[in-house]
């Protein structure tokens, strides 16, 4: 959202600052021409963002072998593009199926672990010099953890998602 209203500002700055001050000079027509370009371009960008399609859950969470029936609604989602980083969140309400389906297929992770409820979930971000993506499943108290962190040549991509007792799935992705 904030980035809509950055272009927003920006757009409008612009648009007050267009009509070229001296018309008899040569360079007061082609500043506008200029300012004509970038107001176009970031409207242009500004659209594309606005009329972005909605997040596609299961595109994420099959990056982290995780099948689901269908069975969910989407509670919010937030999609926020910026350069070289992309976050991505959105919240499901999964039906009784569905929670069960996904904390079996969690449980049965090979690296499923049960945690003390002081010790911090796992990530990936220590493993950074490291070429291997890095997987956590776990338990601690009543909430199901997933994580998985790939590191590549620009950066890294991280996926986590929590699943708690109420069927809420709180999911997060990040391309740095």
């Amino acid at each position: 959202m904030s980035f809509r209203v950055g272009l927003l500002v920006t757009f409008y700055k612009l648009n007050q600052n267009t009509r070229p001050r001296d018309t008899k000079s040569y360079a007061g027509p082609l500043a506008h021409i200029e300012k004509m370009k970038l107001i176009t371009y970031l409207t242009l960008c500004f659209i594309v963002v606005s009329c972005s399609d909605n997040i596609d859950p299961e595109q994420y969470l099959n990056k982290m072998e995780i099948k689901t029936n269908g069975d969910y609604t989407i509670l919010n989602e937030n999609y926020s593009p910026a350069i070289g980083d992309l976050l991505v969140e959105f919240d499901l309400k999964l039906e009784q199926g569905e929670y069960e389906n996904i904390v079996n297929q969690i449980e049965n992770h090979p690296d499923f672990v049960l945690l003390d409820s002081l010790e911090q979930y796992p990530s990936g971000h220590s493993q950074t010099n490291s070429v291997e993506r890095v997987e956590f499943s776990c338990k601690r108290i009543n909430t199901y953890y997933r994580h998985l962190f790939i590191p590549n040549k620009s950066g890294y991509e991280d996926y986590t998602f929590y699943v708690s007792k109420d069927s809420i799935l709180r999911f997060q992705y990040a391309d740095e």
